[in-house]
């Protein structure tokens, strides 16, 4: 039973040494285990540090991981501007999580201009990769004419591509437009 917290203690510096070293991968990983506090103490300044190295590298994980602190989620201090950032670098790499993210972001005008154009842009691109709740997203434009022109048969469409992936709000808007 001793040997078991040597062991991962062992991992646990192994990780750090690779982190070190430079792997942006492992830097990731460490990143994510210091925000968390899994095999380590919870760190947030340590797991900014780690991300942000990784994310620096041009790891698209580790940029949305980034912007999801920056966004203010398990307790780091908010700063939108900067989660945008992280995110469009993400989006740009085609990373779905943060191109649902930014286009949030857009759609609301937080950490940068609102823009319902810029949201169905990235709103598109995550929901073409089977994104269902950017799916449900791009319908609502749709069906509202939110940056996009008012169109019926593509709000039904994107809205019926939603309701397939799992989204629970696509069958009350479903249900309006029918």
């Amino acid at each position: 039973m001793t040997e078991a917290p040597h062991a991962a203690g062992r991992r646990i510096q192994g990780l750090i040494a690779a982190a070190q070293e430079g792997d942006p991968q492992v830097q990731y990983i460490l990143g994510l285990c210091c925000m968390t506090g899994r095999g380590v103490p919870r760190d947030p300044s340590e797991a900014l540090r780690w991300l942000g190295k990784a994310a620096d590298k041009g790891l698209a994980e580790a940029q949305y991981a980034l912007g999801c602190c920056y966004n203010g989620e398990d307790g780091f201090a908010k700063d939108s501007a900067r989660a945008v950032k992280c995110w469009e670098k993400a989006a740009l790499q085609g990373h779905v999580e943060a191109q649902y993210c930014l286009a949030l972001s857009y759609f609301a005008g937080e950490g940068i201009a609102e823009s319902h154009l810029e949201a169905v842009k990235w709103w598109r691109k995550a929901a073409e990769q089977n994104h269902a709740d950017a799916q449900y997203y791009l319908g609502v434009c749709y069906s509202h004419g939110l940056g996009v022109p008012k169109a019926r048969d593509q709000a039904i469409f994107w809205l019926r591509k939603a309701l397939a992936g799992g989204n629970g709000d696509a069958p009350a808007l479903l249900a309006e437009l029918k």
